[in-house]
């Protein structure tokens, strides 16, 4: 989007956006890479930071705002069914 819109009109986009979301109550789930310049003004807006990553072959994922302890995501297939697990990692 960042590429699309430019950096400036994004950011007008998202903050009125993410405005609208939080005064109706509902849930807005953004997935950014680290690397796009806009990362760090969604951070400062966002309620809650989830950060996913691997580490060999373990996909893991912890809170930064607010700040959680490390999970392991166990994902499993029952019954046609694909099951997912936060495990907490000690």
């Amino acid at each position: 989007m960042e590429y699309t819109y430019g950096e400036r009109e994004i950011l007008k986009i998202l903050s009125e956006d993410i405005a609208r979301t939080r005064n109706l109550e509902d849930l807005r789930i953004n997935i950014a890479r680290s690397t796009t310049g806009i990362t760090s003004h969604l951070r400062a807006l966002a309620n809650v930071h989830l950060k996913i990553c691997q580490i060999n072959g373990a996909t893991l994922v912890y809170g930064i705002k607010p700040r959680t302890q490390i999970h392991y995501i166990e994902t499993k297939v029952e019954n046609n069914v694909r099951k997912i697990k936060l495990k907490p990692v000690v």
